[in-house]
């Protein structure tokens, strides 16, 4: 007879098989891993047949309108057939048919490419230029578009879009109209999903009608300026730089501005603004110290700025400059996205109660023509324009909380919460798949890829390439019913003028190989391409790039771009070489001051060392959180040369912040100092809040062995399993003759591994004559000694042994565990 305890297993299992059975009946057999990529069945199959069919009919339903204003937005109909090398676009206008060739050699980002359709077009309608507006009001409207926010720019939209209903063949007011699309473009800053495509299409159309009915005289500046940002978006900065550069000679007023805040988008070279006066400069201005600069001093200067409460800086920071200093801007993302989106809508709709502002962003038609007339910025590309930026807020608010304050049970709440709020819209399970999970966060959060997988074959045109590929990859590791389509299907192949939109990171992500001769010809049309450039410089792996290479690529950036003069100082394999590099770096950041440091101290200037780390730390522009992350050397310094009540007094101060490098530091100096209780508290604090049990073993290791205090041997032996499942192994002088199944691998070197002989690609197989087989067991074992010297057994092809003397036994290299423990690893 069978006893309960089987009866309730029996039960259970039968329950569990029910569900199944019923899973399986509702949603098929499909879901796998690594599904059979499936194919786009839309009318466009690749990314350049949507652009072009986008910007034909935007073009098309335009002078439409021009012909009969009483047609329906839509009912131009548009059908975009591949033609040899280009295209072939159908086109028909009420009861006429035109069928216009679409010649590709300058790209699907080019107005050069629409200019003979909209030509087209224009004479087989009858339609011809109308003559020019009032040139003050074009002035005015240039000026206005400096100071305007988000509910300014629909303002403006709608009495453009009224101006253009009345007179749509006036080139002036197209050349405006694409002015008005850069100024909405700019404010784009959804990292991952940010998307200038849509803007970049509406430029195209404007700019082609323009160009057709002026038939060969040159626009008039605004026209100009929108087609150098249009270069830029496309890859072709150098010929933005050139017309830019044309524009400045004559410019003067707001139009001398806009070149300026243009060519500060190129090149990011923030000093054009040294003291910017309107929004779009002021905010221009602060994107390029973001993006150039990096560090909690261009936070502090925010406030210099004076910049208001849009949601622009915000997002700024998110994208590029998510640091624990920046919190309050970092966090009140998403009431400033629904306040923004809000303001927008109230410009058209004054009356009545405040709508449930997500429910408002409808996946609306970003068609030019709306039942209202025409619109440079149809509530369609606002709605999208605000739906990338919210779904983007939901997975960077969860990096914050996790990875930047170890927050991951209000990462949980607050994406449940996101869920419920967002979890509706067409990019959201996509988005959420940046977000992360598991054993230290270590793996992506792929729940919804089938879902992100099924809106891409939908609507492939919203998904971004980036994003895209990490779909495609992402696959293999969840249940899908569909695959992802080839991102090199959809995405042409990148090269100079034709496809090389969105350049860095389509090379780094989409696929396509491209040898170094293509790589070098996309670099000469965009010489000033920080990511790019990066790009081609990490491009030969195991290759370490030389102090002369980094210099061609980025000489135009190393007079102001701090991340360009980092890479030069890696490239420098002498201390002495690169002081002087970080003392320039210095010169322009403050926070870098703290490399400039450590640099004297590797080149054995340790006194000078210790006055630019405390004159770096008494900076009032340097956040407490870098304050905390650097201070270590000199609470130890403070140590060694007597200054125990200023090592006490900084250490107390770094721990104060709660960073675990503070904390850490704190907890040598008291161990130092014999004040093991404290000691032993701050490095359990370490364990508790950041789940960091490496310093706590290496505390006990160094009490209990090398101390040879017996009592912390016991609690040496219940931490360990942490960390050593199999306890302590050692390894001997002829061990690790063959490849290890487990070790250390070094995916970047640096100049000082390097001149140990220890290179990217190496397996750590040992530490001191302990076996490693994680990173985390190697950080361990790292803190079992306090002096400088290690010993190390590297795995390369062969056993090597390193012996070797370095501060605080850091090469400055990065590592990760070998095989792979986590997913995002």
């Amino acid at each position: 007879m069978r006893n309960p305890r089987t009866l309730i297993g029996l039960a259970v299992l039968t329950v569990l098989l029910g569900v199944l059975g019923h899973r399986v009946w509702a949603r098929g057999f499909g879901l796998r891993l690594g599904a059979a990529k499936s194919t786009l069945s839309g009318p466009n199959t690749t990314e350049a047949q949507w652009a072009v069919a986008a910007v034909t009919t935007d073009i098309a339903e335009m002078l439409q309108h021009a012909v009969d204003p009483r047609l329906a937005p839509g009912s131009v109909d548009v059908d975009v057939k591949p033609l040899g090398a280009g295209f072939e676009a159908h086109v028909r206008i009420g009861d006429r048919r035109f069928v216009l060739p679409v010649d590709l050699r300058e790209g699907v980002w080019s107005p050069v490419t629409y200019r003979p359709i909209a030509a087209r077009l224009l004479g087989g309608l009858g339609l011809s230029p109308s003559a020019p507006g009032e040139a003050d009001d074009l002035a005015a409207f240039t000026a206005r578009l400096l100071e305007a926010g988000a509910p300014a720019l629909e303002r403006e939209n709608e009495r453009l879009g009224t101006r253009l209903g009345a007179r749509m063949v006036d080139a002036d007011l197209h050349e405006a109209a694409a002015l008005l699309v850069v100024a909405f473009s700019l404010r784009e800053a959804a990292e991952r999903l940010s998307d200038d495509r849509p803007q970049l299409l509406r430029i195209l159309a404007h700019l082609s009608i323009a160009a057709a009915l002026r038939d060969g005289k040159p626009p008039a500046f605004a026209g100009a300026a929108a087609a150098s940002y249009a270069d830029h978006l496309a890859g072709r900065d150098l010929e933005a730089s050139r017309a830019l550069s044309t524009l400045a000679a004559t410019a003067e007023g707001a139009q001398a501005a806009w070149g300026r805040v243009l060519a500060t988008r190129v090149d990011e070279d923030w000093r054009r603004l040294p003291a910017p006066r309107t929004l779009v400069e002021r905010r221009e201005h602060f994107r390029a110290r973001v993006r150039a600069i990096a560090s909690t001093q261009v936070i502090a200067e925010l406030a210099s700025l004076g910049a208001a409460d849009e949601a622009d800086w915000g997002r700024i920071v998110r994208h590029d400059l998510q640091r624990v200093d920046a919190r309050g801007l970092v966090t009140r993302g998403l009431d400033d996205e629904r306040a923004e989106i809000l303001a927008v809508w109230r410009v058209t709709h004054p009356a009545g109660a405040a709508p449930d502002v997500v429910a408002t962003l409808d996946g609306a038609r970003i068609g030019a023509m709306t039942p209202r007339g025409p619109r440079p910025l149809p509530w369609g590309l606002w709605s999208r324009f605000f739906e990338r930026h919210l779904v983007t807020f939901a997975a960077r608010i969860d990096t914050f909380y996790r990875h930047s304050i170890g927050a991951n049970q209000q990462a949980e709440a607050i994406g449940r919460d996101l869920d419920a709020q967002l979890g509706g819209l067409d990019l959201y399970p996509a988005a959420t798949g940046f977000r992360t999970r598991g054993v230290a966060n270590g793996d992506a959060d792929l729940r919804r890829i089938d879902a992100a997988i099924r809106v891409t074959l939908r609507r492939p045109e919203i998904v971004p390439a980036v994003v895209w590929a990490w779909l495609e990859f992402g696959q293999q590791y969840e249940p899908v019913a569909k695959g992802m389509p080839p991102a090199v299907a959809w995405f042409g192949k990148p090269a100079p003028r034709t496809a090389s939109l969105d350049l860095a990171h389509r090379l780094k992500s989409v696929g396509h190989n491209l040898g170094g001769v293509e790589l070098d010809a996309l670099w000469q049309s965009a010489p000033t391409d920080y990511r790019l450039a990066k790009v081609i410089l990490d491009g030969r792996v195991g290759v370490q790039p030389t102090a002369a290479r980094v210099r061609q690529l980025f000489e135009p950036r190393l007079d102001y771009d701090v991340r360009a003069r980092r890479l030069l100082a890696d490239a420098l394999t002498s201390p002495a070489d690169r002081v002087p590099v970080q003392q320039g770096t210095c010169a322009l950041d403050v926070e870098s001051c703290f490399a400039y440091a450590w640099t004297l101290v590797e080149a054995g200037r340790e006194a000078e060392a210790a006055v630019v780390y405390q004159k770096t730390i008494d900076d009032e522009r340097v956040g407490a959180v870098a304050m905390a992350h650097n201070a270590g050397w000199l609470v130890e310094y403070y140590r060694r040369h007597g200054q125990v009540a200023r090592a006490l007094a900084l250490a107390n101060a770094a721990a104060d912040v709660g960073s675990s490098r503070g904390v850490g530091a704190r907890a040598w100096l008291f161990e130092c100092l014999d004040r093991l209780d404290e000691a032993e508290e701050d490095y359990g604090y370490l364990a508790d809040r950041y789940g960091d049990r490496q310093q706590p073993i290496g505390f006990y290791y160094r009490m209990a062995r090398v101390r040879k205090l017996k009592q912390y041997e016991a609690r040496l032996q219940a931490a360990l399993p942490a960390l050593f499942p199999s306890g302590l192994q050692p390894v001997a002088p002829n061990d690790a003759r063959q490849a290890p199944a487990a070790g250390v691998q070094v995916t970047k070197d640096s100049p000082l591994s390097r001149r140990h002989g220890i290179q990217s690609g190496d397996l750590i197989v040992a530490l001191d004559g302990w076996r490693v087989e994680s990173l985390q067991q190697y950080q361990a074992v790292r803190a079992f000694s306090t002096g400088d010297r290690l010993h190390m057994v590297l795995w390369r092809g062969a056993r090597i042994d390193v012996d070797a003397e370095v501060p605080n036994r850091m090469f400055n290299i990065d590592l990760r565990s070998y095989p792979i423990r986590g997913w995002a690893e």
